[in-house]
């Protein structure tokens, strides 16, 4: 649709394709094809063009979730489920599998950089609360970014580099406001206070405009615009089912 909630397309059904679900798009960086997750089970990732046509598997994803295209195009990064979560990249075409992370935690949902140098994800150890990282794409040089007591998670890296924007609280089971972290030279952070909304539980997924200027977030089945600067304007755009989630604007 558009950026406005206008001219609302179906792009692709998951049933007519032979799938339960299709879910967590990303499109490509020249805007022509869009990468997604399906499960059949297992999850797998998928990329089509940006009118549905083209659908294709890329090889080598078995277990695929959270896709996120590189800046360049050439790569995706994505978490695998396998018992435990893992994040790996791969090229666009199914070849140079790298798992870029090992530790004993689980590590989801990664997201490039505008550089193409890092990847943001969040992570948690079992009966622990999900923080969140970043690593170089090399896989060196893990730093992490948050240390509390809620959840940080579905995290989004700005157009300009600077901020990544992010979800704060546990979706259903309680309150999820948008949080925005600023990161400084020397990767430390602070929270700022202006992203919290009293009415909206944020629930699941954010992600910036192109520009850097807005935010969309997801509450209840419906998409919300607002303002990054200024005066909080929220706009609805969309409403639809409950499992409505994971927006990403081109």
């Amino acid at each position: 649709m558009n950026e406005d909630g206008s001219d609302l397309k179906k792009l692709l059904d998951s049933e007519e394709h032979g799938y339960q679900h299709f879910g967590y798009p990303d499109w490509s960086p020249d805007g022509t094809q869009i990468v997604f997750s399906a499960l059949k089970p297992p999850w797998e990732i998928l990329i089509a063009n940006a009118d549905g046509s083209g659908l294709h598997t890329i090889d080598g994803t078995t277990g695929g979730m959270y896709p996120d295209w590189s800046p360049d195009g050439k790569k995706i990064a994505f978490s695998v489920w396998n018992g435990s979560s893992d994040i790996y990249t791969i090229n666009i075409v199914g070849t140079d599998l790298q798992k870029i992370i090992t530790s004993d935690a689980n590590e989801i949902d990664p997201g490039w950089s505008p550089d193409g140098s890092q990847i943001v994800f969040y992570a948690y150890r079992k009966g622990e609360d999900s923080e969140l990282y970043i690593i170089g794409s090399d896989g060196n040089n893990v730093t992490q970014l948050t240390d509390n007591e809620k959840d940080e998670w579905a995290p989004s890296w700005s157009p300009s580099g600077n901020q990544i924007a992010y979800l704060f609280g546990r979706g259903e089971e309680e309150y999820c406001e948008v949080r925005v972290l600023n990161i400084n030279i020397s990767l430390e952070s602070r929270y700022t206070d202006q992203w919290v909304y009293p009415d909206l539980s944020a629930y699941p997924g954010v992600c910036w405009a192109p520009d850097g200027q807005d935010i969309a977030f997801v509450s209840k089945g419906r998409i919300y615009t607002t303002p990054f600067l200024g005066e909080m304007v929220f706009n609805e755009i969309f409403s639809g089912p409950d499992f409505t989630g994971y927006p990403s604007w081109k």
